[in-house]
């Protein structure tokens, strides 16, 4: 199997991971707290923003947009060739709307509930602390859960492609 089909299984691999992952968060996990306490929510958000800090989430996480590029780069000229610019566009979505939106709007907002010590605060302070990030939040990670879908999309597209050339 040559280098490009490798590179475009694992783009489609690894942004298949990270559209499953945002899937599954987007359609279980945020109504799931959404029906939470206060204090439960905050703890649930501290307790997941730890848990998912670890080698297998950030290689897949940070390595897909990585793997993206270089397939399309593989594969050809994204203005020549169909494949190329489907991983292009993909490349994109992964890049702006995967890592971007994490990194420049979900992190903030995580680090903002990982700094309230649950154990002394008052129920107001973890009412308006929630009340603040809760909505903000959501509405990230539907953004970046739609470019990771539509990252994947079109790198199975381009898989498709780069089959039947």
């Amino acid at each position: 199997m040559a280098t490009r089909e490798l590179l475009v299984g694992a783009a489609v691999v690894g942004s298949g991971l990270n559209a499953g992952l945002f899937w599954a968060y987007q359609t279980s996990v945020v109504p799931a707290l959404r029906r939470a306490a206060d204090t439960t929510y905050l703890e649930a958000f501290q307790h997941i923003n730890v848990a998912i800090e670890n080698p297998a989430f950030l290689v897949v996480f940070t390595g897909t947009p990585l793997v993206l590029v270089a397939a399309t780069v593989a594969t050809g000229n994204p203005f020549t060739s169909r494949p190329a610019a489907l991983l292009a566009a993909a490349s994109v979505a992964s890049i702006v709307g995967v890592i971007g939106v994490t990194v420049l709007r979900n992190i903030p907002l995580n680090e903002r509930m990982a700094a309230l010590d649950l154990t002394t605060a008052t129920d107001v302070a973890a009412h308006g602390l929630r009340t603040s990030v809760e909505a903000a939040w959501a509405r990230w990670n539907t953004v970046r859960t739609v470019a990771a879908v539509v990252s994947f999309g079109l790198a199975v597209a381009a898989a498709v492609g780069v089959v039947r050339s």
